[in-house]
């Protein structure tokens, strides 16, 4: 069920972003913007929004495919806790994903991560 609900916010967020550019550039990834203006929601914000269409269709296939078998298997290793530490997982790897990302471009004003 948590992982149609972030299908479901991502594809939402997604869809606002490809019509309004200025939502996209609010929420995608920028070292230089948390670094200097506190703007730490980018560390977990870049991950609702895609590039494109078909970005945002295989991403979410792929998100579908291998986030239904880690859901069920955190449900059972897990019991009653297992949607909560999915949860964990989901927001955990967005930040990790882009920590390197963090600490090479903080300085970078013209550094743009487009993912």
């Amino acid at each position: 069920m948590i992982t149609y609900i972030i299908i479901g916010i991502t594809c939402i967020i997604s869809f606002a972003a490809f019509s309004n550019r200025e939502i996209f550039s609010k929420l995608k990834f920028n070292a230089y913007f948390i670094k200097t203006n506190n703007e730490v929601y980018r560390f977990f914000s870049y991950g609702f929004i895609h590039a494109d269409w078909i970005h945002l269709i295989v991403n979410m296939m792929v998100l579908l495919s291998f986030g239904k078998i880690v859901e069920s298997s955190f449900k059972w290793y897990f019991a009653g806790k297992g949607e909560y530490y999915y949860i964990l997982l989901y927001i955990s790897a967005l930040m990790i994903s882009v920590a390197a990302s963090y600490q090479k471009q903080k300085d970078n004003i013209y550094y743009i991560n487009n993912e």
